[in-house]
């Protein structure tokens, strides 16, 4: 078991051998590795949250417990604080006896089953195929993978998502935008005015519009947009994810 874990217990077991009642009620009681060490090495608010249930006041009660946690085999020392918080000092041999089992347990050192194989769908990244990953991408990117593995790791069974949005307006400016960077690349100069309209400008489409060109050359500039637009709308995302999955592999 855990040390928070097993402290959290303790201090429950406590509780209860004060009144049978307090069980029920240590859903709100923190047990916590301590923010300053000279707090001791794990404080718990169970005497304030406590208090009403068991009818006292909430020092008197962190007294109370600190003398049934002095009792416990782990504990090195306890003490009381401002209005009620309990700091408790476990005995050396305790933490290296948890070093011992983190060594000894590996990567299933930690592993619980809190999920019980529930699936959770989480969805993350999903940046727009509109243009490639910026650092918040990349921030959303760490973040959600980190999640869904702490969930697979508790024992939830885990869907992972990008939702590929390639719908909407924004996919017609992108395919009318890699167009302007198709001409381009053919040799037609390109009006200042260009990309007005929520056109994309950014230079990391004219990579796309070189490829359009050697590969489909001027064809598409003898058809009208209603036929170009949904081939190049195609293309467009698909080039996009491209870049984005690089990016994606590059971090893992």
């Amino acid at each position: 078991m855990y040390l928070i874990k097993l402290i959290q217990t303790k201090i429950e077991e406590a509780a209860a051998s004060l009144h049978p009642s307090a069980l029920a009620n240590t859903k709100s009681v923190q047990v916590e590795l301590s923010k300053d060490a000279s707090h001791g090495e794990i404080a718990t608010n169970a005497a304030m949250v406590l208090c009403k249930q068991l009818g006292s006041p909430p020092r008197d009660l962190a007294n109370q417990l600190a003398e049934k946690i002095r009792t416990f085999d782990e504990v090195a020392s306890v003490e009381v604080a401002g209005a009620g918080f309990v700091n408790i000092t476990l005995h050396s041999s305790v933490w290296v006896n948890e070093l011992r089992n983190i060594v000894r347990l590996g990567k299933e050192y930690s592993a619980v089953n809190v999920g019980n194989g529930e699936t959770v769908h989480v969805e993350f990244v999903s940046a727009n195929p509109t243009g490639p990953m910026h650092a918040g991408h990349v921030r959303n990117a760490v973040l959600g993978d980190t999640i869904a593995s702490l969930l697979s790791k508790v024992g939830f069974n885990v869907y992972r998502e990008y939702y590929v949005n390639d719908a909407g307006s924004q996919v017609d400016c992108l395919a009318r935008s890699v167009y302007l960077r198709y001409t381009e690349a053919l040799g037609e100069p390109l009006p200042p005015d260009a990309f007005a309209g929520n056109l994309y400008p950014g230079e990391y489409l004219i990579p796309l519009g070189k490829m359009l060109a050697e590969s489909s050359k001027d064809m598409w500039t003898k058809e009208d947009e209603s036929v170009w637009l949904p081939k190049l709308r195609d293309f467009s995302v698909r080039a996009m994810m491209d870049i984005i999955r690089e990016d994606l592999n590059e971090l893992g």
